[in-house]
């Protein structure tokens, strides 16, 4: 299978093992992983953010699956708490199980920072 980009050497880290959908190298293919849609924002409204931007790296999602692949296969929207589990990976590098990504409550929205709420990688967090 050719790479979907010319710098990548495998195509295969833009889909997850567990996601039922057939990998394909065509640009509009819909990948397994999503940027965390504050990340777009900020890069449009202030430029793409350099590492020392963010204010808590730790707890600053960058991406995340766009579907539960692993537990209850439900989809990105899906709202009743405890139900739901992505694998995330956060600005400082590290990835992890993440339960509970959209049962914030009912105002919740997972496009954005769930701790000073909004786009700013500079000011906003997730928990």
């Amino acid at each position: 299978m050719a790479p979907r980009y010319p710098t990548c050497k495998n195509n295969q880290i833009f889909w997850c093992p567990s996601d039922d959908n057939d990998p394909s190298t065509t640009p509009t293919a819909t990948v397994s992983y999503w940027w965390h849609h504050c990340i777009d924002v900020h890069g449009v409204i202030v430029g793409g953010p350099k590492d020392s931007a963010f204010c808590r790296p730790a707890q600053q999602i960058i991406l995340h699956e766009r579907f539960d692949w692993h537990v209850n296969k439900l989809g990105f929207w899906n709202t009743n708490p405890g139900t739901r589990q992505v694998n995330v990976a956060f600005a400082d590098g590290h990835v992890k199980a993440y339960r509970n990504f959209t049962g914030r409550g009912p105002n919740h929205d997972p496009n954005w920072f769930d701790r000073v709420h909004g786009w700013d990688v500079r000011k906003g967090y997730d928990s």
